[in-house]
């Protein structure tokens, strides 16, 4: 029964993925608007990410109060801020790259050559 439960959510997840790829026309009829939709979902990913990090450093904030002065709980606590940091530096480079290397390129706006 589980596993019906699971297939069934996995599913209805991606049921939307299918309906999108039956439009014609739809935001990803053009070059620009592939482009859109990957900007905003890289732009989701990130927030998530940074989102994700700020609860990381909030735990091992949590975890560093309550170790009570335990070298293996501090330590502990120290890597978890460590993880956090990485996490938000690649949120950063997630949102930042594809605008640097729109930049880089001298791309100005992407258009439809139509």
């Amino acid at each position: 029964m589980k596993k019906i439960i699971s297939l069934f959510s996995i599913a209805s997840a991606a049921l939307p993925l299918v309906m999108f790829a039956q439009v014609t026309g739809g935001p990803t009829a053009t070059v620009a608007g592939l482009y859109g939709v990957v900007e905003r979902v890289i732009n989701w990913i990130a927030a998530i990410f940074f989102l994700l990090s700020t609860v990381y450093i909030l735990m091992a904030a949590y975890k560093y109060l309550m170790a009570k002065g335990d070298a293996e709980e501090v330590k502990e606590a120290q890597n978890m801020l460590i993880y956090a940091v990485v996490g938000i530096v690649v949120a950063g480079l997630a949102y930042a790259l594809p605008k640097i290397v729109v930049s880089f390129l001298g791309v100005t706006t992407v258009s439809n050559p139509t």
